[in-house]
This record gives structure tokens, C-alpha cells and sequence, in this order.
């Protein structure tokens, strides 16, 4: 199945902006740090948001990783309380570096929708500028396409 122009439009906005995009048959694939990455697919005009952690996804690997660690806490408590408070030092040290991974997936999403509401946007009307906001968000002048007839990006996510 060949991959929608919506995305392939998306993918060169995408990487304009500095993001690392890899193209895949059906959805695009943006490379974060820590391992991360999240998968952007079309589901008719909204696009569909899936975060992964490595090859598991986000929520799973969460899990996983918070049931491990309460498993070997719960395991090192029989051979004393100083292995137990190793344990528990690594399960906070792991609930540290997952909190840094989920804010570094939602502000890719944050982003990659935000570029994609640009896109939807009159493109005469709006200068996409590497440094930020647009000259019609700064001047505060109105764009050119009315409201209702511009088509707004909306998301849908199933974390």
C-alpha cells in the first residue's frame, strides 16, 4: 500500500523542521532520542499517534518495566534490607528515565501536529520560518482562508 501524499507532505515539513523521519509502507516513523520513536499514520483527515519505547510500546514497556522492578524489590527484600533499598533506588532511577521518555514523545506529537496544523493553513499566508511562530501569528492579522473552510488537524491516539 503506497503511503498518502498527506504524509509524504508531512514528512518533508517534518524534516525541514530539523526531526529525523523515516518513511515506512503505510505511516512515518519519527526517530526521538532515548530510543524512542512514534509512528504517525492517516485515519482518514486526522492522523493517529502511536509511541514506542524501543519495539514495545510506550504504555507496555511502562508497565513491564514498573512490574520488574517491584518484583525484584519484592525478591530482594529476603536476603536484607540493603539489597531491598538497591532495588528500590533502581526502580526510581527507572521511573525517572520513563518520565523523560514520555515527555519526549508528547512534544513530538505536540509538534508533529502542530506542523501538520500549519500545513492545513493557507500556504500563501503563512511563511513556515525555522525560528518559530509565523508573520501572520505575530502581526495578528487575519488569514486569507475563513475559518470554516480550512481543514483543522484533529488527533486520535490510542495510548
Amino acid at each position: 500500500m503506497p503511503i498518502p501524499a498527506q504524509l509524504i507532505e508531512l514528512r518533508s515539513r517534518l524534516e525541514s523542521a530539523g526531526m529525523v523521519v523515516v518513511e515506512e509502507p503505510d505511516h512515518l516513523n519519527v526517530r526521538l532520542p532515548f530510543f524512542c520513536s512514534v509512528r504517525v499514520y492517516p485515519d482518514g483527515e486526522r492522523l493517529r499517534f502511536d509511541s514506542f519505547f524501543g519495539v514495545l510500546s510506550r504504555v507496555r514497556s511502562t508497565t513491564l518495566k514498573l512490574g520488574g522492578t517491584t518484583v525484584l524489590a519484592a525478591a530482594s527484600a529476603q536476603y536484607g534490607l540493603g539489597y531491598a533499598g538497591l532495588a528500590a533506588l533502581a526502580a526510581v532511577v527507572a521511573g525517572i528515565y520513563d518520565s523523560i521518555r514520555w515527555q519526549i514523545t508528547e512534544h513530538a506529537i505536540t509538534r508533529i501536529t502542530t506542523v501538520s496544523a500549519f500545513a492545513a493553513l493557507d500556504p500563501n499566508s503563512i511563511r513556515m520560518v525555522n525560528q518559530g511562530t509565523s508573520q501572520v501569528l505575530r502581526s495578528g492579522a487575519e488569514p486569507s482562508v475563513p475559518l470554516a473552510d480550512r481543514v483543522l488537524v484533529r488527533e486520535r491516539r490510542d495510548d
